[in-house]
């Protein structure tokens, strides 16, 4: 389970980006998500700086992968080409995988390094979907399916679950390559189809966190009984 600390940063973060995404479908305006996230995750990085600094070299280099993910999320605001944007998009999905081989290849793994990697994917949904409505290949609909990590995060803590330990199903990760495969159609396959691929993509989603809800909810008692 993660640290108070990053627990109440995540709470936060999940707010105010919620807040930028629905600022960029009620006034088709994109910067304020980058701005939010950009802030947002450095505030994270000073905040626990004494955590992921104890990693040699300098933090670790499966954290450098991670942080190198999200400059090429953030640097996407300054661009408009979509050929780019899917170059760099592909390119942060294809470090992904090689971050948590690294921290285990040097022996450091940690709590922050694991909450840093999933706070990093759940961005890298958002600024796909936020891609996605920019470039008028969809509507602003799917800009929800990207901010679903944060309605589920705030959710949890409006039901007094944000403390309970979720275990980790490989069911979640088969499911997150899938939608991000989906997700992807739009850049490699013409309008008449992609749109059915984003619809059963966004249905994973809601089938995923809702599976992950349920089970939360199941497992809530004993541990608050535990504790």
């Amino acid at each position: 389970m993660a640290s108070k600390s990053l627990i109440q940063w995540n709470l936060i973060h999940s707010f105010l980006l919620i807040s930028g995404g629905v600022i960029s479908i009620l006034f088709e305006l994109y910067w304020p998500v980058y701005l939010i996230g950009t802030l947002s995750f450095t505030a994270l990085m000073a905040r626990e700086r004494n955590n992921w600094m104890k990693l040699h070299p300098f933090g670790g280099y499966a954290n450098h992968l991670t942080l190198l993910r999200l400059l090429l999320l953030l640097a996407i605001v300054f661009l408009a080409n979509p050929y780019v944007i899917f170059a760099l998009l592909l390119v942060s999905i294809i470090l992904d995988a090689f971050d948590g081989v690294l921290a285990r290849k040097h022996g450091t793994s940690s709590e922050f390094g694991s909450f840093l990697d999933i706070e990093t994917d759940a961005f890298f949904m958002l600024i796909l979907t936020l891609s996605l409505y920019q470039l008028n290949l969809t509507g602003s609909w799917i800009i929800h399916a990207g901010l679903s990590r944060y309605y589920y995060i705030l959710l949890k803590r409006i039901l007094g679950l944000s403390k309970i330990k979720e275990p980790r199903l490989n069911s979640i990760r088969y499911t997150a390559i899938a939608v991000f495969v989906l997700f992807f159609s739009p850049f490699v396959i013409p309008e008449g189809y992609y749109h059915l691929f984003l619809a059963i993509g966004t249905s994973l989603l809601i089938l995923s966190f809702s599976a992950s809800f349920i089970n939360l909810v199941r497992i809530a008692p004993a541990q608050k009984r535990k504790s």
